[in-house]
């Protein structure tokens, strides 16, 4: 007799187990979706503006002058690309995500030298660069050697299509996770290279961010990072929620 009885209560007590496993699962399951949730609602946006750039034309870069603020790519019978300088010093916490924005001018606003886009074709491709090059003598009287190569090679840290619609607007890049690893790497001076991809001296000309570096408007570079917030924080605030959630279906009456 007393061994039917525990046959019989076996299957309820299987049950009841896996039914405990299963709350335990989905509760855990809930709290990571919450701290993710939390983690991207509460992230703090901070925008690092350039402390430098400068474009650097064929090898060598051809009439260097430190002092031009002009950050243009693409060709006009010589090859130019650019570099932009951001000092990292004051970020510390992990990097959520990361965008470039770089202002392209346009002909049609006051102020601006001319259209920061002129292509013969429909569009062109800019892409966004590593740097290596030694960054505390780039305001020098001559050149790193190498700039040139080093801002259109390595590793690739972004890129998008541009054209005349670009024109007059705040232009940004999406920074990839290769970006987001050099940038929470980095303790100080961080350069981003700009070039033009497919440039073609039989062309008349292809240039973007042209007219760029004779006034405060059109020379606007920026770094728009997301950082995360301190995980314990994004976790408290997921697991209250999971709390105030069981002591809603605790309060609920009983099924009749």
């Amino acid at each position: 007799m007393e061994s039917m009885l525990l046959a019989s209560r076996s299957p309820s007590r299987a049950r009841r187990l896996l039914s405990l496993f299963g709350r335990l699962a989905a509760s855990i399951a809930f709290v990571l979706s919450l701290t993710l949730a939390v983690s991207s609602a509460h992230a703090q946006t901070i925008v690092l503006d350039a402390v430098d750039s400068t474009p650097c034309i064929a090898d060598g870069c051809v009439l260097w002058d430190p002092a031009n603020e002009n950050y243009g790519v693409g060709q006009s019978v010589l090859e130019a690309r650019s570099l932009l300088v951001f000092d990292l010093s004051g970020i510390s916490s992990p990097i959520l995500s990361a965008s470039l924005r770089a202002y392209n001018p346009s002909s049609l606003v006051p102020g601006d030298g001319g259209n920061g886009y002129e292509s013969p074709n429909a569009s062109e491709i800019v892409t966004l660069h590593d740097v290596s090059t030694d960054l505390s003598g780039i305001d020098g009287p001559t050149p790193p050697p190498g700039l040139f190569d080093d801002l259109g090679t390595g590793s690739v840290y972004g890129s998008r299509t541009v054209s005349a619609a670009d024109n007059g607007t705040l232009v940004e890049f999406m920074l990839n996770a290769t970006a987001i690893s050099d940038l929470e790497l980095a303790t100080g001076l961080f350069g981003i290279g700009l070039r033009m991809e497919g440039v073609d001296p039989a062309l008349p000309s292809q240039r973007m961010f042209a007219w760029t570096g004779a006034s405060a408007s059109d020379t606007t570079r920026q770094l728009v990072i997301q950082l995360v917030p301190e995980p314990g924080t994004a976790l408290l605030v997921g697991l209250g929620l999971v709390g105030l959630a069981r002591r809603r279906g605790d309060a609920r009456p009983p099924a009749v």
